[in-house]
């Protein structure tokens, strides 16, 4: 079943949609032990951590709107295009990613300012990773390359 499926990406997703959801994953699990041990050496930061992740999701599920997800007729397959709105989110989300630091630097400091600015990071490549994902699948789904599971 698995490999089913990983050929049936791999024949309807272009491989720069590939590589990006990769990384995005591999920065999501990457920061998120930094995370941990951040978390383990100060206990206290934990809930600062979660919003900071729940927080960080929300943003970059929206940041995953800065990329046009569609079906390519000539290449038979899921692309990603830059739109107009995507380029005004990603101009807000680089705002945001360069000024976190800057913004909570007033409020925290030392090894809670790493693990909110770390939390944040990790929450928006969650959110990116998901809402990505997600469009993904909606394209697969809208050209029958894929079908809907039903619930029992």
């Amino acid at each position: 079943m698995k490999s089913n499926h990983k050929k049936l990406i791999h024949k309807h997703v272009d491989k720069k949609l590939i590589f990006r959801l990769r990384l995005f994953f591999v920065i999501f699990v990457g920061i998120t032990l930094f995370v941990i041990y951040d978390v383990i050496q100060l206990p206290s930061s934990i809930l600062f951590a979660i919003v900071c992740y729940i927080i960080g999701s929300l943003v970059g599920f929206v940041a995953s709107r800065m990329f046009n997800i569609v079906w390519h007729e000539k290449k038979e397959k899921v692309v990603s295009k830059l739109d107009a709105v995507g380029i005004v989110i990603l101009i807000l989300y680089f705002v945001i990613a360069l000024g976190r630091n800057y913004i909570a630097g007033y409020f925290f400091t030392g090894q809670l300012l790493t693990v909110i600015s770390f939390s944040l990071v990790a929450g928006i490549m969650l959110g990116r990773l998901v809402g990505t994902g997600l469009k993904v699948r909606n394209v697969l789904l809208s050209e029958g390359k894929i079908k809907q599971k039903k619930l029992k």
